[in-house]
């Protein structure tokens, strides 16, 4: 398994456009497709216990609505110690641009820095009126403003650790 051989410092992921959604119960979704989404969120929180298990880091996102958020897999892995939720509107990030969803997203992480530099960044005072919302299809980026927090979030953990520094909460 490519992650767990290249030991990443962090992963980011999120289930698929439709995954999950509440825009799923209007289309007709066979029981082969509900199974096969199942299984790779399973996938996925494996891969972030590995990240936990070995000190390493991770970033999940997802809308807010997404029924991925009431399963047990996800459930568990929101009341892990160290693995903090936070919630953003990706509108804020935007810059008029077409973003992930057009509601709030939901985010876990267990990186102090990634979680702080996002909660510095996030407002309630910010115009919804712009950034349209990309929703349930294939577009699965985030915005430029957000990537680059999550980078330097990144970045300053790798710094961090080259320098020797102790981490006494949990990874950062």
């Amino acid at each position: 398994d490519e992650i767990n051989r290249d030991k990443s410092i962090v992963i980011i992921g999120g289930m698929r456009g439709d995954s999950f959604s509440k825009l799923r119960n209007f289309y007709i979704y066979s029981e082969a497709q509900k199974k096969k989404d199942m299984e790779y969120l399973q996938g996925v929180v494996k891969h972030y216990r590995a990240q936990l298990g070995d000190g390493r880091l991770f970033l999940h996102g997802d809308p807010v609505g997404s029924a991925a958020w009431r399963t047990t897999e996800m459930q568990e892995l929101r009341k892990t110690p160290c693995v903090k939720t936070l919630q953003i509107d990706l509108c804020m990030f935007s810059g008029g641009k077409n973003v992930l969803s057009k509601g709030p997203m939901r985010f876990l992480t267990n990186s102090i820095v990634i979680e702080r530099e996002l909660k510095k960044m996030t407002d309630c005072l910010h115009d919804h009126r712009g950034g349209g919302g990309g929703g349930g299809g294939s577009q699965r980026e985030y915005p430029d403003d957000l990537a680059k927090i999550i980078c330097r979030s990144i970045f300053k953990r790798k710094v961090s650790s080259t320098n020797g520094a102790k981490h006494i909460h949990g990874p950062l």
